[in-house]
């Protein structure tokens, strides 16, 4: 049960950093300001949070990477829209192309979706085995 508890609070955690980055990202936007590229802080501070997450429940190493970006991502895609309906059309499930994080190559909407189902699969086999 403990393992729910801290995926809810995880999947809250990444739903809220991505909103709270889409609403960064258009402020830069906005301002036209690109002087710096703040994944490394963003990774450094997601790491805490992991790592606090794992020292509640071990399984969370890996079910908090499989799952981040789908809720991240999606919630920062959603948001992105909602602020500006001209960009990211395809809302929670849209893609950038512009981004210079490393990992959104990797991270496509499928790629994202099936990372997330996978962790919902390991979370339904954790509770049958216990």
């Amino acid at each position: 049960m403990i393992t729910i508890l801290v995926y809810i609070m995880w999947v809250l955690y990444a739903t809220l950093e991505g909103s709270q980055d889409a609403f960064m990202y258009n402020v830069k936007d906005i301002m036209k300001s690109n002087n710096m590229n703040e994944h490394y802080i963003f990774t450094a501070g997601r790491t805490i949070v992991l790592v606090l997450a794992c020292m509640l429940d071990p399984w969370m190493i890996l079910l908090g990477p499989l799952s981040f970006s789908f809720f991240h991502n999606g919630s920062y895609y959603f948001t992105r829209n909602w602020l500006d309906d001209r960009i990211y059309p395809k809302g929670w499930f849209d893609q950038s192309f512009t981004s210079t994080a490393k990992t959104t190559t990797i991270f496509t909407p499928v790629n994202r979706t099936v990372l997330f189902l996978i962790s919902i699969i390991i979370i339904l086999i954790i509770n049958v085995c216990h």
